[in-house]
Order: C-alpha cells, then structure tokens, then sequence
C-alpha cells in the first residue's frame, strides 16, 4: 500500500514577506503604485488633526487601496472588506497588516463625497498620460441599480399619507382583537409576537408622517409631484428589465479607444435627459473640437436637440454605423461592472454617497485599464 507524505489543512505561521505579494502587472501592483506615487491625497490629510492629541487614525492611503481592491473583487460590503483585510493575504500587504474595522472602513467611504471627484480626475490624469484617451468618441449610456432603499416606502405624499393610514388601521385592529379577547373573560397578555407586530406598524406610520412633514414634495421640470421614498428620498422607482426597482441611475461616458471613463455620475430619476449636459461638460476636459459625442434616445429631449435634426443623423449610414460604435464601447464597460465586478446594488443611501460609490467603482475600472498597459508594456520591453 503507497505512503504519502502528511498534510495540514489547519492555520500556519508562515514566512511571508508582504511586499512580495503585490505582484507586477497586477491591479493590486497598479493600485499601489498610483496611490503611492501618482495622487495627490493631502485633502484627505487635512480632514485629520491629531498629530499631538487624540487617537492615531487609519491612512486614507492604505483605506482607499483597500477599498479599491475590494471593488475590484466584487467585494462591495464593509464588513466583507474588513474579513477580507484580516484573512486574504493579498489584503494584509496592500494595507500593511492595518485591520480597519467595518465601522471605519464604511465611515471612510461616506466621508469621499467632496474628494471623490478630484481623485476621479487624477486617475483620468494618469490614464491620459498612458494614451488610454483616444477622443474620437465620447459614447454616454446609463445603467439602473437599486440602492439600499425599499420600493414599497415610495409615492407621492398624498400615497404615503394614506399608507400611514393604513398602517395605524392595521395596529389598531390587532389592539382591537385584543381587547374583544379581554371582554370575553381571556385573562392572557397581549401575544409577544402580536405586541411587536402593532409596535412596529405604528412606528412605521409615526415615521412616514414624519418625513412628510419635514419633507416638501419633489416636482418635476413641469411642476407635476414625482414619487419619493421614506428611506431615501434622493432615489426613484425605476423601471427595468428585470421589473421595477428603487434605486439610482448611474451614468457614464466612456471614450471609444480603450473605453476609459471619462465622466460618471447618478441620478435618482428613471428618466436620464437632464444627464446629458452635465455629463457633456465634465468630459469637457479630456476631449477636443473633433471629439463626437453621442448617446441613446433616452437622453433626447427638445431642450438639447431638434428632433428632427436627430433623426436625421441616426437614420443616416453614418448615424447607424456611430451608434453601433456607441453600443460596443459602453455595454461592455457596464458588463465588467456589473458582473465581473459584481455591482449588482449600491448599499448606501442618498445620492452624494451613492455617487461616490459609483464613482470608486469607475475609478475600479479605470485603473484595471491601466494595469492592463503596463502588462503590455512589460511584453513589448
């Protein structure tokens, strides 16, 4: 009968030295470097004053590697990250063994809303100097994702009145059961389970009066009362595909050579048309005279463009061959987000910190490019 030589499944202390685990041509290897070398980060420096007082603080550096590698591996909640952080070796040396815990790690990302931008332009900075932007073409397309908000907490205010009055009916019918049991001779306490059933109706009907009093109703550009949502009124039902949602349309412009994002935002509105012109002016700075923008029908309006004028140009052999141009070059871009990336929901709520998700994940993307270049480089040299 052969012998084998013993194995253990159980946890080692192993040699290891953790630089050696950022590996060149990685992403990890990429996020690094850029990190390290390429931004500038003393606005998140400057949010820190305890250099002689107070607690010692985690870097931003070492928070934003983190939770960039995280993104990149479809790990999206802080508490998954934190896992990650303390088990996945890969983790330990990007962070140099620093163990953020989930409550630090969420706290950072809700604290990038007014820095997220400029760290976004820096990416796009380094991106343009590796000749990733080509601007013969900006291709502007949306994707919607729910947020961390619930659907059925959504409609006018006059819908949300009338749910809370619904709600207070139904606790007063179980108080009234109650008290019919009591009349009858029943000596027995109102049931646990009945008790925080009525407890929790009534709360959520004290919450949604709430938040219709502190609330104005939100109009569109007619004046006509949009829904809104009790969790987050900065989001919208959306329909999709796959069935109505509450959560965000996120936005992006990706230029056509290496389909590089160039531009990303939300909107908390399953209609996109009033995108189109912000969207337009924050590419504005990576594109020159010739770049050709385009973008679906979803973003056509009469305020942006002449309809007429519009179908025109897609009806044409040239309109045609553009927008199936525009198609290959953002689908796929929503595709490695989406799946490879799993962003499937954000898990945050209003939009400053939902964009400042959507805009980590881009920035994801942006640097995968890039660490794509650099294999090539090494190849070629």
């Amino acid at each position: 009968m052969p012998r084998y030589k013993p194995q253990d499944h159980n946890s080692l202390l192993l040699p290891v030295v953790l630089s050696e685990q950022i590996i060149p041509g990685s992403f990890a290897f990429s996020l690094n470097y850029l990190v390290e070398h390429e931004l500038d980060l003393t606005p998140l420096d400057a949010q820190f004053n305890n250099d002689e007082v107070g607690a010692s603080a985690y870097d931003p550096r070492v928070m934003l590697k983190i939770v960039l590698l995280a993104y990149s591996q479809g790990i999206i909640s802080s508490r998954g990250i934190e896992q990650a952080c303390s088990r996945n070796v890969q983790f330990i040396a990007i962070s140099g063994d620093s163990q953020p815990s989930h409550t630090h790690i969420a706290k950072f990302v809700a604290n990038l809303s007014t820095q997220i931008k400029p760290l976004f332009s820096q990416v796009l900075l380094t991106c343009d100097a590796q000749g990733l932007i080509g601007r013969d073409m900006f291709a502007i397309d949306g994707v919607k994702l729910p947020s961390n908000a619930s659907k059925e907490r959504s409609g006018t205010h006059a819908e949300l009145r009338h749910r809370a009055d619904r709600l207070d009916k139904a606790a007063d019918k179980i108080l009234a059961l109650h008290q019919a049991q009591d009349k009858a001779g029943a000596t027995e306490a109102l049931e646990p389970k009945r008790q925080a059933q009525m407890e929790a109706l009534s709360k959520e009907a004290a919450r949604t009066r709430e938040f219709l009093a502190s609330s104005p109703p939100r109009q569109n550009r007619k004046g006509q009362e949009l829904k809104t949502n009790v969790t987050d009124s900065q989001s919208a039902k959306m329909a999709t595909n796959k069935g109505v949602i509450q959560g965000y349309a996120a936005q992006a412009a990706v230029d056509s050579a290496h389909q590089v994002i160039v531009a990303a935002d939300v909107i908390g509105s399953g209609s996109e048309q009033a995108m189109l012109l912000p969207m337009i002016e924050q590419s504005q700075p990576y594109r020159n005279d010739n770049t050709l923008i385009t973008a679906d029908a979803s973003y056509h309006s009469d305020a942006t463009h002449p309809s007429e004028r519009m179908r025109q140009a897609i009806d044409s052999p040239k309109g045609r061959e553009l927008y199936s141009q525009r198609f290959g070059t953002v689908e796929p871009v929503f595709a490695n987000l989406r799946h490879n990336k799993r962003l499937t929901r954000f898990n945050h709520r209003g939009r400053a910190k939902v964009n400042t998700q959507w805009n980590l994940y881009c920035i994801v993307h942006n640097i995968e490019k890039l660490s794509k270049t650099s294999i090539r480089q090494q190849r070629t040299q």
